[in-house]
């Protein structure tokens, strides 16, 4: 599905069904948007299992600039280089990615045979640590939601009720926080005087 469909499934759902323009204007978009972005983080740093479902595929062509090699990545990462799950070159061959100094040297030690790795990301390319041999790679990305576009496809196989639920249950209490400050019940003889201009 795509964004915009998911954020007025969740719109619907808070506004009790199918509802019109009016009440949906009561749950803006731009708010659900920043909550999903916010539930699908952290769904994403809870469970790493769950994570591999919400994953895109993507094929982007492997640019080689002075001995450096990299890719344009199509969408930005969820947590940088964290949130490309998997990388292949063009005839299947595995690319790990190496979080950092530690995860590269424990990688050089039990696959002394792999000799590229997905190395770091800088902006919008990704980076390779050598040579990847294939002219177009496949990666599996768990896409940063807050940067996607409204017609860019989600995947939220598995974690549908959880992101439905999680989302409804912060709008909600944001919603009656802004009522209580709003009805604060206060008469308006004990409220301060305002200061004399």
């Amino acid at each position: 599905m795509t964004k915009r469909v998911l954020i007025e499934l969740i719109q619907n759902r808070l506004a009790g069904g199918d509802a019109p323009a009016d009440v949906q204007g009561k749950y803006p978009k731009q708010v659900i948007d920043r909550l999903i972005a916010l539930v699908y983080a952290d769904i994403a740093t809870q469970n790493k299992k769950k994570v591999r479902n919400m994953a895109l595929s993507y094929t982007a062509t492997v640019i080689t600039s002075n001995n450096t090699y990299y890719v344009v990545l199509p969408v930005k990462p969820l947590n940088l280089l964290n949130g490309v799950i998997w990388v292949t070159g063009q005839n299947g061959e595995f690319i790990p990615t190496s979080n950092g100094l530690e995860q590269t040297n424990i990688m050089a030690k039990i696959m002394p045979f792999v000799t590229c790795t997905a190395k770091n990301i800088v902006e919008n390319k990704l980076y390779f640590s050598s040579d990847p041999n294939t002219t177009t790679v496949t990666l599996d990305i768990l896409p940063d939601f807050a940067n996607l576009g409204e017609d860019s496809n989600v995947c939220v196989e598995g974690v549908e009720s959880e992101i439905f639920s999680m989302v409804m249950t912060k709008m909600r209490e944001n919603v009656s926080q802004l009522e209580e400050i709003y009805n604060n019940k206060v008469a308006d003889t004990d409220k301060p005087t305002q200061p004399a201009k």
